[in-house]
């Protein structure tokens, strides 16, 4: 680099901020293969390293540290990765993520078979981020486990979301008919305090079923039980 006294200085930019670097003092210039000449000037990083730039690189903003902010944003991007991106197990995604992106296109994706189940129905995905979808079900504590919303007509959120065996994503989408004594004697073991979830369970029904039952949502007019006549199917309206 040529001595900082020749007449190719022109630009005094001592004491200017470019991103975390301050020009310090002129550092000469350099010729390139070109013929071109580039100055450079000496500058001091906020973490205090003290580093010499090309003039075009500082006003240009494509340098902007020592080198130091570039390995921030790039430790930063693979925190987010990691994060955002199931955690990805030796370079595997996660169930949990792919539990997550599935959901979500269940939702969100028109030209999916499933859509019409989903989307098309006004099911919406409600989570914002995976971390946040994460911490709501936590990791998945069995490989046969599958995502299931509690309320097979709500939404993908807070509140009702669970990992779930076959057998539950089973009742949740089976139409089970009862009849009117069964919906009687819903009430009446409801009234005795037993378990809402306990009784979608034995009745092979869900649990939004059941809280119907108990509001009178359903069955509202249910007509009282005759010796003369037997129990007659019911179906849900």
């Amino acid at each position: 680099m040529a001595d900082s006294n020749i007449s190719h200085k022109k630009l005094d930019i001592t004491g200017q901020r470019y991103g975390r670097l301050v020009a310090i003092e002129y550092a000469g210039y350099f010729e390139q293969r070109s013929g071109k000449k580039r100055s450079w000037w000496k500058c001091q990083c906020d973490c205090g390293r003290i580093v010499d730039v090309c003039l075009l690189q500082l006003r240009s903003g494509r340098t902007q540290s020592c080198g130091c902010l570039k390995s921030e944003v790039t430790a930063e991007l693979n925190r987010t990765r990691m994060a955002t991106h199931g955690a990805s197990r030796r370079g595997q995604i996660t169930p949990e993520y792919r539990a997550y992106t599935e959901a979500k296109r269940r939702c969100t994706s028109p030209h999916r078979q499933d859509y019409e189940n989903y989307g098309a129905r006004n099911i919406q995905f409600k989570f914002e981020s995976f971390e946040q979808f994460l911490q709501e079900i936590g990791p998945k504590p069995d490989p046969l486990l599958t995502l299931e919303r509690v309320d097979n007509n709500g939404n993908y959120e807070c509140g009702n979301i669970v990992w779930a065996d076959r057998s539950r994503q089973c009742r949740n989408r089976r139409v089970t008919k009862l009849t009117a004594d069964d919906v009687r004697t819903i009430r009446r073991l409801i009234g005795m305090g037993i378990r809402r979830d306990t009784l979608a369970k034995a009745f092979n029904v869900s649990l939004k079923l059941i809280c119907n039952i108990a509001n009178r949502k359903v069955w509202v007019n249910l007509p009282p039980l005759t010796s003369s006549s037997g129990p007659s199917p019911v179906t849900p309206p």
